[in-house]
């Protein structure tokens, strides 16, 4: 760890009950976008403790390079392509948001997703 995850860190466990709405909030937020994922066909959707989800695209019918770019240029979605890193091939990786952010993200995944199918 650097100093200013140090610090970070420091404030957060000084800081834990105030800060306790915001982790639920994000928690809440993660745990929808696992359920909704796994309910997408094509998906392979990775357990996460943190407050981002790891998914690897394994449809014929869609490359992740092309989920990606309807997401972010179709709906304004951002993502992040992970594929580059060792053993995360096909992956892309989603950070929790708000509760808004999360219903147009799974809406636009599954709408792209179904449209692959064909």
């Amino acid at each position: 760890m650097n100093f200013f995850t140090e610090t970070a860190a420091a404030v957060v466990l000084r800081n834990r009950s105030s800060l306790a709405p915001q982790i639920a909030a994000i928690t809440a937020e993660r745990d929808r976008i696992l359920t909704g994922l796994r309910d997408i066909r094509g998906l392979q959707v990775f357990d996460s403790f943190a407050n981002f989800v790891l998914f690897r695209v394994e449809s014929e019918g869609i490359e992740h390079s092309e989920l990606f770019r309807r997401l972010l240029t179709d709906h304004g979605i951002l993502i992040r392509d992970v594929s580059g890193y060792p053993m995360l091939a096909g992956c892309l990786r989603v950070n929790a948001g708000t509760p808004a952010e999360t219903t147009a993200f799974l809406d636009a995944t599954a709408a792209i997703m179904k449209e692959s199918e064909r």
